[in-house]
């Protein structure tokens, strides 16, 4: 199950900053309602998965030996295409975009961001950052009890406080976001 990112999914209202952030959601949402096998599948096609950059990276490194090759055996005219992939390479290592990112993203394949974020929350979705320290860590049971019956901080979540998937799924994509 690829994850690409197409002209329409991008239009959609509300993507935000991140053009594939509605279908990345539903993508992982329908992924972690399948079942902790699908999200382990899904975790290895995304470390399969080749991003734009990576693309860009490979098809410029071959055009030129190609461009230099056909210069020293066919005719130095051909010079032009090494000089010209050299311009495509820079003009994206300096911007992240150029023509050939713009290409590549109209086939639907996606950037390393875009492939991380889903990781990411598929990861946090799995439960692999439950175990890591955070600021707000349970230290004080006692505390923490007397503050859930002044109304705080509460040890377990009462079944109509529960949200289903689609909010989790999107709320964890915003939190990677920033």
């Amino acid at each position: 199950m690829a994850t690409q990112c197409t002209n329409e999914t991008r239009s959609l209202p509300g993507c935000g900053q991140d053009p594939c952030e509605q279908q990345i959601a539903r993508a992982v949402a329908s992924v972690v309602h399948e079942g902790p096998e699908a999200i382990e599948r899904r975790l290895g096609e995304l470390d399969q998965e080749w991003s734009i950059g990576r693309l860009v990276k490979v098809i410029t490194s071959i055009g030129i030996f190609v461009g230099l090759g056909l210069a020293w055996f066919v005719h130095p005219a051909w010079l032009a295409l090494p000089i010209l992939l050299g311009l495509l390479l820079l003009q994206y290592t300096v911007s992240r975009h150029s023509l050939l990112t713009y290409l590549f993203r109209a086939t639907g394949l996606r950037t390393g961001m875009e492939i991380e974020h889903e990781r990411i929350a598929l990861k946090a979705l799995r439960g692999d950052f439950r175990h890591l320290p955070t600021m707000f860590d349970k230290q004080d049971h006692d505390a923490l009890t007397r503050m859930a019956g002044e109304g705080g901080i509460a040890d377990e979540v009462p079944e109509t406080a529960r949200i289903d998937s689609q909010e989790v799924v999107q709320q964890v994509l915003d939190t990677i976001k920033h």
